[in-house]
């Protein structure tokens, strides 16, 4: 415990130390590899000035985030230096949380249902979160307030809630970081595998009646949040605007800007008369994955939704740092693998 709370603290305060020099949250905010246009913190400020000015966020084609990051996150925009250092905190217990979850994972694993083979080396919890919270890329998202950060808050909760055995705190989480980013919605076949593996503890096949009686919570909980998310967003906002400029903009990909990810570079390439083809075959491209991974780890299913997050972080429209400093650290719930490993790729060429 104690060497947990250092390590966050430890965590918070380099955070804290670098924010004391204005000037580096604001080029790490204007580079590509760590602000996307849908996690743009400018873009926030942007469409919160819009808002207040009595203007539809929308109306600009700028800001692509939901109205719930608005309404929670635009009033942590102004110039003030207390707005500065209240959204600074902010998305520093954003990340804080983060790591909680991330450790709870790595030490749920390490012990029942989920634990594996005897004499192996695994990493504590503490280790797994100080992989987070001190990653480079991940410091550089929270300085640059993207609103990745709570995205992979909410997914390390969801994960967390299923290693926990809780479908309906499953979806809740999950349905909200589909709210933030869409793609996570990809990850609720595994999940819910994950909490039906936890629901029969050490048994070596899932029942079918446990299964289908998870999937069922699992899916009408996560159907029913995101009704109440839409809804609301369709009240506060006045329409239904956002749904083009939020999510449409992830499947149609209308801005080229550079990044990490293969989209941008693809269809610069591309003639526009296959545009359109193309645009459904890399939209539906993370989804092939989804049935081969949870069948192939069906008795492993924390394993699968590792794999699917390290999928969807290459293969998204807009990638940042920030999901690849999240998918880092959830690799450390499985270190007794990476001495396997023959060669090491870095997907941001840094190695």
């Amino acid at each position: 415990m104690a060497a947990a709370a250092a390590t966050g603290a430890l965590g918070a305060l380099l955070r804290l130390t670098l924010a004391l020099d204005p000037s580096i949250p604001a080029k790490l905010a204007q580079r590509s590899e760590v602000a996307t246009p849908l996690s743009s913190w400018t873009r926030l400020r942007e469409g919160h000035f819009l808002l207040t000015r009595g203007a539809n966020p929308y109306a600009a084609g700028s800001f692509h985030g939901p109205p719930l990051l608005l309404a929670l996150a635009g009033p942590l925009t102004g110039e003030t230096s207390a707005a500065r250092w209240a959204s600074l905190a902010a998305w520093i217990a954003a990340d804080l949380g983060t790591a909680w979850a991330l450790a709870r994972v790595a030490e749920r694993r390490q012990r029942g249902a989920l634990s594996a083979v005897e004499g192996e080396t695994r990493w504590s919890g503490t280790r797994v979160a100080a992989i987070y919270l001190f990653h480079p890329f991940s410091i550089a998202t929270t300085l640059a307030r993207c609103s990745t950060t709570f995205a992979n808050l909410f997914l390390a909760l969801a994960i967390e809630a299923a290693v926990s055995g809780s479908a309906i705190q499953t979806a809740f989480f999950l349905s909200l970081a589909t709210h933030l980013s869409l793609y996570p919605v990809l990850l609720l076949p595994p999940l819910l595998l994950l909490v039906a593996r936890h629901s029969v503890d050490s048994s070596a096949k899932t029942d079918r009646r446990v299964l289908a009686r998870t999937a069922l919570t699992g899916v009408a909980a996560f159907l029913l949040h995101q009704a109440v998310l839409i809804s609301a967003s369709r009240w506060w906002t006045g329409g239904w605007e956002f749904l083009s400029s939020a999510y449409g903009v992830i499947l149609t990909i209308p801005g080229l800007t550079p990044n990490i990810g293969l989209a941008w570079y693809f269809f610069i390439e591309m003639f526009d008369h296959f545009r359109s083809f193309f645009l459904v075959i890399f939209a539906l491209h993370p989804l092939v994955y989804v049935a081969p991974l949870s069948i192939a780890y069906r008795r492993d299913p924390l394993f699968a939704v590792v794999v699917l997050i390290g999928t969807i972080a290459l293969l998204k429209s807009y990638p940042s740092f920030g999901d690849w400093g999240f998918w880092h650290a959830l690799l450390g719930c499985y270190s007794e693998l990476l001495p396997c490993g023959s060669l090491y790729l870095s997907p941001s060429g840094l190695d």
